[in-house]
């Protein structure tokens, strides 16, 4: 088992493989929730919609997240809070509903990929406590019914824990096959395993380069996690960070509801149900992509930490999830750049399903010319003091890395690889990334296509990670993810 989510549910797709149309109203790139979203609300509302996809829909983070919809996210509306003002964590928590009220309008009956139950959030530590403390009084000052949870009713060992009732367990895939059939019958067309690779603006038109051809359209919608198109900064604005996600098959009851914990290491669990069995999902051990030593060691980790609360748990499948936190912890959605064409929606940090869905609406009804009230005080948002230093603190960080990658590449090694092992080396005065994967042994060039960062290895994936904004490449150097568009050149030891 490689994913606990159902990929059988998703539609055929008639003009999935072939080449793009030729012109549109609005492209959309990117087929998870945010995508998917924003495409059927704009065909619903008679626009032309193309949807173009370099994997399947749901591919990205979404077909990798928990699948949790909650409005209570760990200490979100306090960091939101904290770190703008209080209008607009309230700005937070009413995208956040009208993403919840979106996905909930599908219709999906209640059953084993749409439940409702409890969220919870639990400190195991007096700072963890404090931390959960502001997040009560934050959502009871925003009138959200959050209430005081009893320790017994959380997994961990809890100092203290808040609970929110009538929250909801999807299946994001299940989720994902929905938005599409609503998609395609509202007249949305698909392109899918098709890279785009460049988004230009020429007066009134958007012109989207892809592998399988161009299009033009009246607007393009960036979808991707991190954008393509970078002419709102928000590379600078953005860290990327990776998840490590398990799941385990337990006895019926082991857990109710969803449940995390705010401390230095958080957690994340919750139950789910597939054909009668019952499982349990953890997330976390959590690291900037490309900047942890080893991830099958934080893969390992988390697996330990489960097993240690629940040692009756079986070991089933495991995966990563990527996301991108922005400055705040509030995300960032609408047009960049002054030409007012293309959009982006990105920064949702782990809840792209909740939040990002609402962010896709309003990218829509902005491009539609009714882009509702509260998404003016949540992204129109001025930037703070706070982010600033923010800022420049992550990209101090991101020179340093490209600095010390450079410095640390390693001479061409005696030792060969194991299976699973990459390295860095240097060939003349070229960084060379050599892997051996499934018996093979592959050299491509360590140098990140998007920025010239150093890559490092992915033990536990068996892949390419930049360090610097979160782009990363198979073993044969054919990019997975992030912002870089160019696969990654072969080189061969001379």
């Amino acid at each position: 088992m490689t994913s606990i989510w159902d990929a059988s549910t998703l539609p055929q797709l008639d003009t999935a493989h072939g080449p793009p149309p030729e012109e549109c109203d609005v492209v959309v790139v990117g087929a998870g929730v945010v995508g998917l979203s924003a495409a059927v609300r704009l065909a619903r509302a008679g626009r032309r919609v193309a949807v173009v996809a370099d994997g399947e829909p749901g591919g990205g983070t979404t077909g990798r997240s928990t699948g949790k919809l909650t409005l209570l996210q760990g200490t979100r509306l306090s960091q939101v809070r904290h770190g703008a003002l209080l209008e607009v964590a309230g700005a937070y928590l009413q995208a956040g509903r009208v993403g919840l009220d979106w996905l909930a309008a599908l219709g999906l009956p209640e059953g084993e990929a749409w439940r409702t139950a409890p969220a919870y959030t639990a400190a195991t530590t007096e700072d963890g406590a404090a931390k959960v403390q502001a997040e009560f009084e934050t959502a009871s000052a925003l009138g959200l019914p959050v209430q005081r949870a009893d320790a017994s009713e959380s997994p961990f060992p809890a100092e203290l824990v808040v609970r929110l009732d009538g929250q909801l367990m999807a299946d994001p895939m299940v989720l994902v096959a929905r938005l599409v059939e609503e998609a395609v019958a509202a007249g949305a067309i698909f392109v899918t395993g098709c890279r785009a690779t460049r988004v230009e603006v020429d007066g009134d038109l958007v012109h989207l380069t892809t592998e399988r051809g161009s299009l033009r359209a009246g607007h393009a919608i960036i979808a991707t996690g991190s954008p393509i198109v970078d002419r709102g900064g928000d590379f600078a604005r953005l860290k990327a960070s990776r998840s490590r996600v398990a799941v385990f098959r337990v006895p019926s009851g082991t857990l109710r509801g969803m449940h995390l914990t705010v401390d230095a290491e958080p957690r994340s669990l919750r139950p789910v149900t597939r054909d009668g069995v019952d499982y349990l999902l953890a997330a976390g051990s959590a690291s900037v992509v490309g900047r942890a030593h080893s991830t099958a060691a934080l893969a390992e980790e988390l697996q330990a930490a489960v097993l240690e609360r629940f040692p009756e748990a079986e070991p089933m499948a495991a995966w990563a999830a990527q996301d991108y936190e922005s400055l705040d912890g509030a995300p960032y959605a609408g047009p960049v750049g002054s030409s007012g064409r293309i959009h982006v929606a990105t920064g949702f940090g782990k809840w792209g399903l909740t939040v990002g869905a609402a962010a896709a609406l309003a990218v829509a009804e902005g491009i539609l010319d009714h882009r509702p009230d509260w998404a003016d005080r949540l992204f129109d948002r001025r930037p703070t003091l706070g982010d600033a230093a923010t800022a420049i603190s992550w990209n101090a960080q991101v020179a340093g890395r490209l600095v010390s990658g450079l410095a640390s590449s390693a001479v061409i090694g005696d030792r060969e690889l194991e299976e699973g092992e990459g390295r860095v080396e240097v060939d003349g005065v070229h960084p060379v990334a050599v892997s051996r994967v499934d018996g093979t042994e592959r050299k491509v060039s360590a140098i990140c296509t998007h920025l010239g960062g150093v890559l490092a290895w992915n033990d536990a994936e068996c892949s390419w990670d930049c360090p610097l904004h979160g782009s990363r490449f198979a073993a044969d150097g054919r990019r997975l993810e992030g912002p870089a568009e160019r696969d990654l050149e072969p080189r061969d030891r001379p």
